[in-house]
């Protein structure tokens, strides 16, 4: 293997690294946002926010688990 083919296959791992870097990020992001809306609908007995917690979540499953 040349030197030329090693730096290339370092260059691939570090961006495959950076994406499932970023995708863990967004994750921890859209759990603790779903964290907060559970604790708001228990908090205040309001359950309206269901919908939008199902919608937020179906989105964020779309952006972050299909895509990457």
């Amino acid at each position: 293997m040349s030197e030329g083919e090693l730096l290339q296959l370092a260059e691939d791992f570090k961006n495959i690294v950076s994406v499932k870097n970023e995708t863990i990020t967004n994750l921890k992001k859209c759990i603790i946002s779903v964290y907060g809306m559970v604790r708001i609908m228990d908090i205040t007995d309001d359950y309206s926010l269901i919908e939008a917690l199902r919608s937020y979540l179906s989105s964020e499953i779309d952006n972050i688990i299909v895509y990457h």
